[in-house]
């Protein structure tokens, strides 16, 4: 497995030539204020020189990225929660959503969950059944959204992703109950291992 250090070398390598996004957010309508939110606050701003303290006040970001945005901020919040893996809350899980693609399984999976931790008993102010059907419903849509973004990624940044992958999957087992890193490399990423 690669050093901590030499994975975020490497990143840093694969993503230095990476453009400024032309469009920040999916939506610049102005009307979605979370794109809007987040087009403000990452205008301008070079993925290599956020602060940390930044990245963690904008973790939720990585969902409202156009597929450009997300493939120029992406090394920046990978690097982040290398440094500080727990202090990066969600981020890691973020990342490994965004990074994996969807198939009906998650459904499925997302489905056992609720019956596991009996989620429909505890939380009576959701329709889960109604989520459930939501997701089967749009499931072309995020896998159309997935390829949008994973397109973008030449073969450098693609085993810099699956580097990531592989090193937070082995480091921080513990986090991930069912084994999501590997299903991102499993669904995709595995054609960049060397």
């Amino acid at each position: 497995m690669m050093d901590k250090k030499l994975l975020i070398e490497e990143i840093k390598a694969a993503f230095t030539k990476v453009e400024y996004p032309k469009q920040i957010t999916y939506d610049i309508s102005g009307n979605h204020l979370e794109c809007l939110e987040v087009e403000n606050m990452f205008r301008n701003k070079e993925w290599r020189s956020l602060p940390d303290n930044f990245m963690f006040e904008e973790r939720s970001a990585l969902f409202f990225f156009s597929p450009e945005g997300f493939h120029y901020y992406l090394p920046a919040f990978m690097i982040f929660s290398l440094h500080d893996f727990v202090g990066a809350d969600n981020i890691p899980d973020a990342i490994v959503r965004m990074l994996t693609l969807p198939t009906e399984v998650d459904t499925i999976i997302l489905a056992n969950a609720i019956k596991e931790y009996r989620l429909d008993k505890t939380i009576s102010n959701l329709d889960f059944s109604e989520i459930l059907q939501n997701n089967l419903n749009h499931i072309n849509e995020s896998i159309n959204a997935f390829i949008k973004r994973a397109v973008l990624f030449d073969s450098q940044q693609g085993r810099a992703v699956f580097h990531y992958l592989e090193y937070i999957k082995k480091e921080f087992a513990y986090n991930w109950l069912n084994n999501e890193p590997q299903n991102a490399i499993q669904r995709y990423w595995f054609q960049f291992k060397l």
